[in-house]
């Protein structure tokens, strides 16, 4: 009779502990359709990984936890990897994305400014070229978000800034090529249009992009 008692004991302890571990609460990743590799919850502490593959041309990527950027990973077989720490509650996962060869003219005396975005460790590398220096004069720079603690590592974002400076008046064709480990190749024409005063105006007249073999 104890012996059946102390093995009634003992199976109700393993049912507690069994049970006890299946009710621990878990939380869940919110807003995932386009991220896969994600399970359907997760506890408190355990690490989440998703992938991200739907990576465009021309397309800068930017990866937020609730509203906290997330810098990611880049696999080759699974393409932008983020991966963090489940925290105690429901969180969203989500993703923006921007034309990286967007510009904004910023047209006067000084000359006209081009801006794209990259980022460090395989974002777009950007070339500037002109078809008449004597009309023209190319100078480039990059600029990093202020207080950025990756910058110059891998993943750290920046502006690429063209600035084309007049010269003599006249036309002249500048060409912007980009080319990244991760993307497609891109190149776009502006015609530089440049008056008495030097002042420059800049129309893009051509776009092209490349899918790599």
């Amino acid at each position: 009779m104890r012996r059946f008692g102390t093995a009634i004991i003992l199976f109700g302890g393993i049912l507690v502990l069994l049970f006890g571990g299946c009710s621990k609460k878990t939380y869940h990743v919110e807003g995932s359709d386009a991220f896969s590799g994600l399970k359907q919850s997760y506890r408190a502490g355990e690490q989440v990984e998703a992938y991200f593959r739907w990576i465009a041309t021309d397309t800068d990527y930017t990866f937020y936890l609730d509203d906290t950027v997330i810098n990611p990973d880049y696999e080759e077989d699974k393409g932008f990897v983020l991966r963090f720490d489940m925290p105690a509650r429901d969180v969203t996962l989500r993703v923006e994305g921007r034309n990286t060869m967007e510009y904004q003219p910023e047209i006067d005396t000084e000359g006209a400014s081009l801006r794209f975005d990259s980022f460090e460790g395989g974002g777009y590398e950007y070339l500037a070229e002109t078809d008449d220096p004597s009309v023209v004069a190319l100078d480039t720079s990059r600029e990093y978000a202020a207080g950025d603690p990756g910058l110059y590592t891998d993943g750290a974002s920046y502006t690429w800034v063209l600035t084309v400076y007049g010269l003599k008046s006249g036309t002249a064709r500048v060409t912007v090529t980009g080319e990244s480990g991760l993307m497609d190749p891109v190149k776009r024409v502006y015609l530089a249009e440049v008056d008495d005063a030097l002042n420059v105006t800049l129309t893009q007249i051509e776009e092209n992009t490349e899918e790599t073999p």
